[in-house]
């Protein structure tokens, strides 16, 4: 014949084990709920940037002219109307891929900081940068750029052919960061074209 156990220590232990258990699967509930918290709300702010690069259709293909006139320029990204007023600060400077470059051409991205009475940069021949531009400031590590509809910075490309020939540029690589928000490579598709004769 077997006894029940009489000990009341014995029912206690047994009971303070299934609360701790109790309290460590709390615990480790609220751990996850926190994490996950914290991955919403940092996603946004944590992902690569995509000011930049995405595929604005911006191009341009410039008539053919002596190596001497050829070099242009050209804008590169614009914010929309609906942008608010952004500080990129660049961590690099950017690549520009060339597809075709039988014009030994050399290119470099900048920024241009408008001209009185100047809209956003289009596309122009490089002897004209001045008239777009009262400022041009070569984007390299630590350029900061204001990104917004309102503000006279414009991010642009500068192509400079150095013999006869064509220099076609289709993408560029940015590795920028936002304030207060992602930072990263971003890569923006673009079809510029310049022909030297």
């Amino acid at each position: 014949m077997s006894e029940a156990s009489t000990d009341p220590g014995t029912s206690a232990v047994t009971s303070g084990r299934a609360g701790g258990r109790a309290r460590a699967l709390l615990g480790a509930g609220l751990v996850v709920l926190l994490v996950a918290a914290v991955a919403v709300w940092a996603a946004p702010r944590l992902g690569s940037p995509t000011l930049l690069g995405e595929d604005s259709g911006l191009g341009f293909e410039a008539a053919p002219r002596p190596v001497s006139q050829a070099a242009g320029f050209a804008g590169l990204a614009i914010p929309g109307s609906e942008v608010k007023d952004e500080a990129l600060t660049f961590r690099g400077v950017p690549s520009v891929r060339f597809e075709t470059n039988t014009a030994a051409a050399s290119a470099r991205v900048a920024v241009c900081v408008r001209a009185d009475n100047q809209v956003p940069v289009g596309s122009a021949y490089l002897r004209d940068l001045d008239e777009s531009c009262a400022q041009v400031r070569d984007v390299e590590e630590g350029t900061r750029l204001r990104w917004d509809a309102d503000v006279r910075e414009d991010l642009i490309l500068i192509i400079i052919p150095t013999r006869p020939g064509v220099a076609r540029v289709d993408q560029v690589t940015y590795d920028y960061r936002i304030e207060g928000g992602p930072g990263g490579t971003d890569v923006g598709a673009v079809e510029y074209t310049i022909r030297a004769t």
